[in-house]
């Protein structure tokens, strides 16, 4: 199928999100990560101390090739708390509206670049424009910080440590929705911080 017919959709079937476990249980298990974690998908914040989730699916046709799950700010924290609360904590101190990626997982193949594109930009819409965060952190293997350096400028926050989650090492990776705001031509800031 050609890559025009992909499509990102917000995962809301219990299908749905069973794909998107299903991608990301094999694509970390492949690398060696711990999976033991993925049983369900992330709460979806029906009330205030719940984490909240948003998990978006990428289709090819019928079939899913990629997933990434936008974690919102909550009174629970986020993920990325669990290993790095102080480098987090710092940003929110600046009364910055935060949020994370997580749960990242594509399909390798002729559409993983699109398939990625599409999901990093589908999860800023939805964390910028509908839930107005400020900035995202990302946690990556340190041997991909290079890339996401690269590809959407995020920045390295300090030193490698284990991710509890995955049992693996891990670098947290920060990004002011600011500069992608610029990155993508808006002339002005959309929101100014709450």
């Amino acid at each position: 199928m050609p890559s025009g017919s992909m499509k990102v959709v917000v995962a809301r079937s219990r299908r749905e999100h069973e794909s998107a476990i299903t991608l990301v249980r094999q694509n970390y298990a492949r690398r060696g990560y711990r999976t033991s974690f993925l049983t369900e998908p992330p709460a979806a914040g029906r009330s205030q101390g719940l984490y909240r989730h948003v998990t978006l699916l990428a289709q090819q046709g019928e079939r899913a090739v990629g997933t990434l799950t936008l974690g919102l700010d909550s009174s629970a924290g986020l993920s990325v708390d669990e290993a790095h609360r102080c480098a987090v904590d710092a940003i929110r101190a600046q009364g910055r509206r935060v949020c994370e990626l997580i749960r990242l997982a594509v399909d390798v193949g002729e559409t993983s670049r699109s398939a990625l594109a599409l999901l990093v930009h589908s999860a800023y819409l939805v964390g910028r424009l509908v839930h107005r965060a400020t900035d995202v952190f990302i946690e990556v293997n340190p041997r991909h910080v290079a890339f996401y350096e690269r590809a959407f400028e995020f920045r390295r926050l300090g030193e490698p440590k284990m991710c509890p989650r995955v049992q693996a090492p891990s670098v947290l990776m920060h990004l002011e929705l600011s500069q992608l705001d610029r990155r993508i031509g808006l002339a002005r800031p959309l929101f100014q911080a709450a």
